[in-house]
């Protein structure tokens, strides 16, 4: 029984390896694709923005695309510039320094600064603290488990070479 158990892991390990390649060969095909098909629509498909958005796209809805996998026909193709927006620091303090600078009215500037800079004290406990204390035995290590939490627990299968 357990040569019999061992040789069955042994073929399930073996066959998910096998899925897994494929998996894995898929996904690159796929993204390869996928990427041309992006730089296909960049070069060549019909440009529209709007605002910040910009769009890249080729109709084709007289010769649509089926696969049976598809509850729809595909009738074009879209590539959509993704750009978040992200608060530049740096370059908000240098325009907020420009605001105060022009302003020559005291009582004003003081207002726009108090509006533009905000002071803020954050308090946060250390957690590297806890552990020097720890190690130099000021506190037990039943109070350092104290504040760690268990997630959420997962399990994951490794292979073992």
């Amino acid at each position: 029984m357990v040569m019999s158990r061992s040789m069955s892991i042994r073929r399930t390990i073996t066959e998910h390896l096998k899925a897994r390649n494929l998996r894995e060969q898929s996904l690159s095909i796929e993204e390869k694709f996928k990427a041309k098909a992006k730089d296909d629509l960049r070069a060549g498909g019909d440009g529209l923005e709007e605002g910040r958005a910009r769009f890249f796209f080729r109709r084709w809805g007289d010769d649509p695309i089926e696969f049976d996998f598809l509850k729809k026909p595909v009738v074009g193709a879209k590539a959509t510039k993704r750009a978040p927006i992200v608060f530049d620091g740096d370059a908000a303090r240098k325009l907020v320094d420009e605001i105060l600078a022009e302003e020559k009215d005291p009582s004003k500037r003081e207002a726009l600064e108090s509006l533009l800079i905000s002071r803020e004290v954050v308090e946060t406990v250390s957690e590297d603290g806890l552990l020097a204390l720890n190690f130099q035995k000021s506190i037990s290590d039943e109070q350092m488990k104290s504040v760690y939490i268990e997630g959420n627990v997962t399990w994951a299968l490794n292979i073992l070479t």
